[in-house]
Protein backbone atom coordinates (compact mmCIF):
# COMPACT_ATOMS: atom_id res chain seq x y z
CA UNK A 1 0.00 0.00 0.00
CA UNK A 2 1.56 3.39 -1.00
CA UNK A 3 -1.36 5.85 -0.28
CA UNK A 4 -4.69 6.15 1.94
CA UNK A 5 -6.63 8.79 1.73
CA UNK A 6 -9.46 9.92 4.11
CA UNK A 7 -12.58 11.85 4.78
CA UNK A 8 -12.85 12.96 8.24
CA UNK A 9 -16.73 13.38 8.66
CA UNK A 10 -18.38 14.06 11.88
CA UNK A 11 -16.80 16.63 13.38
CA UNK A 12 -20.05 19.35 14.19
CA UNK A 13 -22.06 16.10 15.30
CA UNK A 14 -19.52 15.18 17.60
CA UNK A 15 -19.56 18.56 19.58
CA UNK A 16 -23.53 18.47 19.28
CA UNK A 17 -23.01 14.99 21.22
CA UNK A 18 -21.10 17.03 24.16
CA UNK A 19 -23.28 19.39 26.12
CA UNK A 20 -20.10 21.80 27.67
CA UNK A 21 -18.07 21.80 24.03
CA UNK A 22 -17.75 25.52 22.70
CA UNK A 23 -18.22 26.46 19.17
CA UNK A 24 -15.83 24.37 16.79
CA UNK A 25 -14.52 21.96 19.40
CA UNK A 26 -15.54 19.66 17.55
CA UNK A 27 -13.11 20.95 14.60
CA UNK A 28 -10.09 21.34 17.31
CA UNK A 29 -10.19 17.84 18.50
CA UNK A 30 -10.48 16.50 14.79
CA UNK A 31 -7.39 18.28 14.13
CA UNK A 32 -5.74 16.20 17.19
CA UNK A 33 -6.96 13.09 15.40
CA UNK A 34 -4.66 13.89 12.46
CA UNK A 35 -1.67 14.06 14.37
CA UNK A 36 -2.51 10.44 15.65
CA UNK A 37 -2.95 9.20 12.31
CA UNK A 38 0.18 10.56 10.80
CA UNK A 39 1.73 8.37 13.81
CA UNK A 40 0.24 5.52 12.57
CA UNK A 41 0.42 5.92 8.89
CA UNK A 42 4.14 6.76 9.82
CA UNK A 43 4.04 3.43 11.83
CA UNK A 44 2.45 1.42 9.13
CA UNK A 45 5.27 2.08 6.39
CA UNK A 46 2.65 3.43 4.22
CA UNK A 47 4.38 6.88 2.45
CA UNK A 48 1.45 8.57 1.31
CA UNK A 49 -1.49 10.25 3.60
CA UNK A 50 -4.40 12.53 1.72
CA UNK A 51 -6.93 13.96 4.32
CA UNK A 52 -10.32 16.14 3.80
CA UNK A 53 -10.00 19.11 5.39
CA UNK A 54 -12.31 22.06 3.83
CA UNK A 55 -14.05 21.26 0.41
CA UNK A 56 -14.82 23.56 -2.31
CA UNK A 57 -18.26 24.10 -1.48
CA UNK A 58 -17.44 24.59 2.27
CA UNK A 59 -17.17 28.56 0.66
CA UNK A 60 -21.19 27.89 0.73
CA UNK A 61 -20.89 27.80 4.97
CA UNK A 62 -21.80 31.17 7.01
CA UNK A 63 -18.61 33.72 6.61
CA UNK A 64 -17.96 32.99 10.64
CA UNK A 65 -17.82 28.92 10.47
CA UNK A 66 -15.45 29.50 7.27
CA UNK A 67 -13.50 31.55 9.52
CA UNK A 68 -13.34 29.79 12.37
CA UNK A 69 -12.51 26.59 10.39
CA UNK A 70 -9.72 27.84 8.41
CA UNK A 71 -7.88 29.87 11.83
CA UNK A 72 -8.37 26.36 13.20
CA UNK A 73 -6.56 24.42 10.20
CA UNK A 74 -3.48 26.95 10.07
CA UNK A 75 -2.87 27.33 14.09
CA UNK A 76 -2.56 23.16 13.62
CA UNK A 77 -0.27 23.60 10.72
CA UNK A 78 1.62 25.58 12.04
CA UNK A 79 2.01 24.44 15.52
CA UNK A 80 2.60 20.99 13.76
CA UNK A 81 5.02 23.28 11.18
CA UNK A 82 8.53 21.74 13.69
CA UNK A 83 7.59 18.41 14.48
CA UNK A 84 6.85 17.72 10.37
CA UNK A 85 10.26 19.38 9.37
CA UNK A 86 12.02 17.34 12.05
CA UNK A 87 10.41 13.85 11.12
CA UNK A 88 10.49 13.98 7.49
CA UNK A 89 7.41 14.52 6.55
CA UNK A 90 6.28 16.58 3.86
CA UNK A 91 3.19 18.83 3.60
CA UNK A 92 1.68 19.91 0.33
CA UNK A 93 -2.16 21.64 -0.24
CA UNK A 94 -4.31 20.61 -3.23
CA UNK A 95 -7.21 22.62 -3.91
CA UNK A 96 -8.18 26.06 -5.68
CA UNK A 97 -5.68 28.11 -4.06
CA UNK A 98 -7.05 31.39 -5.95
CA UNK A 99 -10.53 31.23 -3.09
CA UNK A 100 -7.53 30.60 -0.03
CA UNK A 101 -7.38 34.08 1.34
CA UNK A 102 -3.82 35.64 0.59
CA UNK A 103 -2.74 35.33 4.11
CA UNK A 104 -3.66 31.80 4.62
CA UNK A 105 -1.95 31.32 1.68
CA UNK A 106 1.04 32.62 2.02
CA UNK A 107 1.35 30.91 5.56
CA UNK A 108 0.67 27.38 3.45
CA UNK A 109 3.46 28.18 0.84
CA UNK A 110 5.87 28.74 3.14
CA UNK A 111 5.38 25.15 5.35
CA UNK A 112 5.34 23.45 1.62
CA UNK A 113 8.58 25.04 1.24
CA UNK A 114 9.81 24.60 4.30
CA UNK A 115 9.25 20.54 4.20
CA UNK A 116 9.30 20.22 0.61
CA UNK A 117 12.95 18.57 0.83
CA UNK A 118 11.33 15.99 3.24
CA UNK A 119 10.20 11.99 2.17
CA UNK A 120 9.47 10.27 4.85
CA UNK A 121 5.59 10.61 4.59
CA UNK A 122 4.10 12.70 1.91
CA UNK A 123 1.56 14.36 3.55
CA UNK A 124 -1.64 15.77 1.69
CA UNK A 125 -4.40 18.32 3.29
CA UNK A 126 -7.42 19.00 0.40
CA UNK A 127 -8.31 22.13 0.87
CA UNK A 128 -10.42 24.58 -1.07
CA UNK A 129 -10.85 20.99 -2.72
CA UNK A 130 -13.78 19.89 -5.31
CA UNK A 131 -12.77 16.84 -7.67
CA UNK A 132 -14.81 18.84 -10.86
CA UNK A 133 -12.96 21.59 -9.69
CA UNK A 134 -10.14 20.31 -10.07
CA UNK A 135 -10.49 18.15 -13.03
CA UNK A 136 -12.10 21.41 -15.24
CA UNK A 137 -8.62 23.23 -14.12
CA UNK A 138 -6.53 20.28 -14.95
CA UNK A 139 -9.29 20.38 -18.47
CA UNK A 140 -7.99 24.12 -19.10
CA UNK A 141 -4.52 23.80 -18.45
CA UNK A 142 -4.08 20.89 -20.60
CA UNK A 143 -5.78 23.30 -23.60
CA UNK A 144 -3.81 26.15 -23.20
CA UNK A 145 -0.37 23.47 -23.39
CA UNK A 146 -2.25 22.57 -26.80
CA UNK A 147 -3.05 26.30 -27.89
CA UNK A 148 1.03 26.37 -27.02
CA UNK A 149 1.34 23.16 -29.09
CA UNK A 150 3.34 22.03 -26.29
CA UNK A 151 1.28 19.01 -26.46
CA UNK A 152 -0.50 17.01 -29.55
CA UNK A 153 -2.50 13.90 -27.71
CA UNK A 154 -3.52 13.02 -24.28
CA UNK A 155 -4.07 9.99 -22.30
CA UNK A 156 -4.92 9.38 -18.24
CA UNK A 157 -0.93 9.59 -17.39
CA UNK A 158 -0.75 12.67 -19.44
CA UNK A 159 -3.92 14.10 -18.24
CA UNK A 160 -3.12 13.25 -14.62
CA UNK A 161 -0.08 15.21 -14.79
CA UNK A 162 -2.50 18.43 -14.84
CA UNK A 163 -4.45 17.46 -11.58
CA UNK A 164 -3.38 18.84 -8.24
CA UNK A 165 -2.47 15.43 -7.49
CA UNK A 166 0.73 15.52 -10.13
CA UNK A 167 3.12 12.72 -9.51
CA UNK A 168 1.09 11.67 -6.30
CA UNK A 169 -0.20 7.87 -6.32
CA UNK A 170 -3.58 7.01 -6.69
CA UNK A 171 -5.13 6.10 -3.16
CA UNK A 172 -5.49 2.72 -2.33
CA UNK A 173 -7.48 2.67 0.70
CA UNK A 174 -10.40 5.31 1.39
CA UNK A 175 -11.47 5.74 4.73
CA UNK A 176 -14.42 7.68 5.26
CA UNK A 177 -15.41 8.22 9.21
CA UNK A 178 -19.25 9.24 10.04
CA UNK A 179 -21.42 7.00 8.80
CA UNK A 180 -21.92 8.51 5.41
CA UNK A 181 -21.45 6.27 2.36
CA UNK A 182 -20.66 9.03 -0.44
CA UNK A 183 -17.04 10.02 -1.94
CA UNK A 184 -18.34 13.85 -1.45
CA UNK A 185 -16.42 15.39 -5.01
CA UNK A 186 -13.44 14.06 -3.63
CA UNK A 187 -10.60 12.82 -5.88
CA UNK A 188 -12.98 11.01 -7.77
CA UNK A 189 -10.41 10.74 -11.06
CA UNK A 190 -7.98 9.39 -8.02
CA UNK A 191 -10.44 6.77 -5.99
CA UNK A 192 -11.63 5.25 -9.65
CA UNK A 193 -9.94 1.53 -8.05
CA UNK A 194 -9.16 2.34 -4.34
CA UNK A 195 -10.66 0.31 -2.01
CA UNK A 196 -13.61 2.28 0.05
CA UNK A 197 -14.00 2.09 3.96
CA UNK A 198 -16.86 3.71 6.12
CA UNK A 199 -16.91 3.42 9.50
CA UNK A 200 -19.76 4.90 11.14
CA UNK A 201 -17.58 6.60 14.14
CA UNK A 202 -17.59 10.70 14.14
CA UNK A 203 -13.96 11.76 13.19
CA UNK A 204 -12.97 12.83 16.72
CA UNK A 205 -13.37 9.16 18.01
CA UNK A 206 -11.47 7.35 15.34
CA UNK A 207 -8.33 6.16 16.67
CA UNK A 208 -4.95 4.46 15.89
CA UNK A 209 -6.57 1.30 15.71
CA UNK A 210 -9.49 1.75 13.67
CA UNK A 211 -7.15 2.81 10.69
CA UNK A 212 -5.37 -0.58 11.94
CA UNK A 213 -8.39 -2.65 11.08
CA UNK A 214 -9.02 -0.47 7.92
CA UNK A 215 -5.79 -1.15 6.83
CA UNK A 216 -6.24 -5.10 7.72
CA UNK A 217 -9.53 -5.10 6.02
CA UNK A 218 -7.66 -3.63 2.75
CA UNK A 219 -4.95 -6.38 2.86
CA UNK A 220 -7.17 -8.87 3.02
CA UNK A 221 -9.20 -7.89 -0.07
CA UNK A 222 -8.00 -8.94 -3.69
CA UNK A 223 -8.02 -6.01 -6.05
CA UNK A 224 -7.75 -7.53 -9.84
CA UNK A 225 -8.50 -3.85 -11.63
CA UNK A 226 -11.11 -5.66 -13.86
CA UNK A 227 -8.47 -8.23 -14.88
CA UNK A 228 -9.25 -12.15 -13.82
Amino acid sequence: MKHIAIIMDGNRRWEKTKPLARSCDGYRKGAEIINQMIEKVIELGVPYLTVYAFSYENWQRPIKEIAAIMNIGMEWLISYKNLMINNGIRCRIIGNRDLIPYGTLNQIEEIEEATAHNSKLNFQVAISYGSRDEILRACLKFSKQISLKKIKTLDEKDFSQFLDTSNIPDPDLLIRTGGQRRLSNYMLWQLAYTELYFIDKLWPDFTKEDLALAVETYNNTQRRFGRI
